[in-house]
């Protein structure tokens, strides 16, 4: 795996002020607007690209009673998800590389797929990682 093409302070930056900026509160809205409108409960969630853990910490909120892993390709961005949900299970892994099989209710990808650059085997890699009739759901930017 590589280092993070971000600078060092970034996931930091980010761990601090993303609850104070309307766009990453209202993507937490759509998304779980999004879990509740078409999913209702789930048992276990996996967010791919968790990065600091802010979406898997709002869904975790609203559903409490489900267990959820984070997966994050950046073990800078992992470390202030530990901090955020430290009882979360968190890997460090490339998505294009993930072995489950059938082990996820939901798999979650938000403004992760644009970044990878085998997008379609990173989608085959989650379907197989889900259980039957297992949702995704993936969000991507409007613009580049």
């Amino acid at each position: 795996m590589s280092e993070s093409p971000f600078p060092e302070t970034s996931f930091a930056y980010l761990y601090e002020r993303e609850d104070q900026h309307w766009w990453f509160r209202a993507r937490n809205d759509v998304i779980l607007w999004a879990i509740k409108r078409f999913i209702g409960r789930f048992g276990v969630l996996l967010e791919d690209g968790c990065g600091n853990g802010y979406v898997l910490a709002a869904i975790k909120h609203e559903y409490p009673d489900a267990t959820y892993h984070g997966n994050e390709y950046f073990e800078d961005a992992l470390r202030f998800a530990r901090m955020r949900l430290p009882d979360v299970t968190f890997t460090r892994e490339d998505i294009t590389k993930m072995n489950s099989s059938a082990q996820y209710d939901v798999i979650g990808m938000f403004d992760v797929l644009e970044h990878i650059d085998d997008d379609v085997a990173a989608v085959q890699k989650c379907h197989q990682a889900l259980h039957p009739n297992g949702h995704l759901i993936i969000s991507v930017p409007q613009h580049k």
